[in-house]
């Protein structure tokens, strides 16, 4: 169990490059004959039209929030040249005024010994614990058990500033479980899955299983049960699972009560042999508006390229779940973060009619796109020029996201719009 020490250089090298499956093409350009794309520069789409004109004809957030059903109706019959689609649900959120908002990572100014007592807290929810098998990892691999920690602290022989992560390590038969909280993200690990097979899923947050993956962002849960280590458990009572550990029995303090997470990605995930898990993937939600997500790992999505757009800004949350009615591990699930609103409060957005038909406008004639999803969704700033350390700490603003799939080559495209402006942008994603 404690030749696991050896892999973390590994494991965090994977998590800073997650998505090593699809890669997105560097430098898409819409002249490029099989994207159906026309009068695009590089990853920048736009319709040509003059700042003045591409302001649309706006409406009161209200009254955008009754046109979708207006706008699914026309996408399903015809009424977009080059677009078609079958959805039903596109998610919007409830209140008639939205802002911009900053989100603000604090946790580089927790000291060792409180990213300690965190931990502890975390690890005794599982097992009983001694203080002398927690310990400190460092960068350079070497591990320092707790109580010599605070020793070597009250004396001032160390700080331990770098330290980026806590393990429990069991002298008997108990599970050994990881804390993980840097500036990236918070990373937990109850030891169940990886005391499965050392070898092959030493670390399951970083491992690509096999499996089926099933995308919820449409609010269609599949009938599936699999078969987990102590009984069968379903789809919706995975997502059940995930709901009480995350957003409503949150493992830290003081969570932010407006960031939850929403599971919008299940995979079946063959752990080994024997044994299946379920992966979900989560996105968060602010007052009722998800943050942009991708799938990091899964073969149906790729990475982010990065079109004035920082590529760490856009990030999946994740959870694996083996047994009934706990989460195994989580990557990234973390609600202990501050929200600060920007910006006059925006009650007019363009409605998705016309986002719809600005959208096509730019698609070559003759071509044939299958609208895949529609969110409205924050998405990372592109005036955003400040430099931030982590992930979530940025500008986010809200756009509508619309993916599409040429029926012809069958690559998919992602395109936002800004909700004011009409200004499209977009990227282009790479398969096998």
């Amino acid at each position: 169990m404690r030749k696991r020490l050896e892999y973390y250089a590994v494991i965090i090298l994977c998590l800073g490059i997650m998505g090593c499956g699809n890669k997105v093409e560097p430098g898409t350009t819409a002249q490029e004959s099989d994207t159906g794309i026309s009068s695009v520069q590089e990853t920048t789409f736009t319709s040509g039209e003059t700042e003045e004109q591409k302001t649309g004809n706006l409406v009161s957030v209200k009254d955008a929030r009754e046109d979708i059903a207006k706008a699914l109706d026309a996408l399903r019959d015809g009424g977009y040249s080059n677009l078609s689609g079958d959805l039903s649900f596109v998610q919007f959120p409830e209140a008639d005024s939205f802002s911009s908002i900053q989100l603000i990572y604090e946790r580089d100014e927790q000291s060792i010994l409180e990213y300690a007592e965190e931990a502890k807290k975390f690890f005794s929810q599982f097992q009983d614990i001694t203080e002398e098998n927690v310990i400190i990892i460092l960068p350079d691999g070497k591990n320092i058990p707790l109580p010599t920690a605070k020793k070597k602290l009250e004396s001032g022989e160390e700080n331990y500033d770098d330290a980026f992560s806590i393990m429990y390590i069991p002298e008997d038969n108990g599970r050994e479980m990881q804390f993980l909280r840097i500036k990236l993200y918070t990373w937990t690990n109850r030891g169940v899955i990886a005391g499965l097979d050392d070898e092959i899923v030493a670390h399951p947050e970083v491992h690509p299983y096999e499996g089926e993956y099933y995308d919820l962002r449409n609010h269609e849960i599949p009938k599936v049960t699999v078969q987990l280590l102590d009984g069968e458990v379903s789809i919706d009572e995975a997502i059940e699972t995930f709901n009480q550990e995350i957003n409503e029995n949150y493992y830290l303090e003081n969570p932010n009560s407006d960031l939850t997470f929403q599971v919008c990605g299940v995979q079946v995930s063959q752990i080994t042999e024997k044994n299946k898990a379920y992966r979900l993937y989560a996105r968060r939600i602010y007052n009722g508006i998800p943050f942009d997500a991708f799938n990091q790992r899964n073969s149906a999505w790729a990475e982010l390229e990065n079109f004035e757009v920082p590529e760490m800004k856009v990030w999946f949350s994740e959870a694996m779940m083996i047994e009934k009615d706990r989460l195994d591990c989580t990557t990234e699930c973390d609600r202990v973060c501050k929200v600060e609103e920007r910006g006059e409060p925006i009650t007019a957005v363009l409605p998705l009619t016309e986002v719809l038909g600005k959208l096509s406008e730019v698609l070559t004639e003759g071509s044939s796109f299958q609208v895949k999803s529609i969110d409205f969704t924050y998405c990372s700033d592109p005036s955003d020029e400040d430099e931030f350390e982590t992930i979530f700490s940025g500008r986010f603003t809200p756009c509508w996201k619309i993916t599409l799939q040429n029926e012809k080559d069958k690559s998919v495209m992602n395109f936002y719009i800004n909700i004011l402006t009409g200004e499209i942008r977009g990227y282009k994603e790479l398969q096998g």
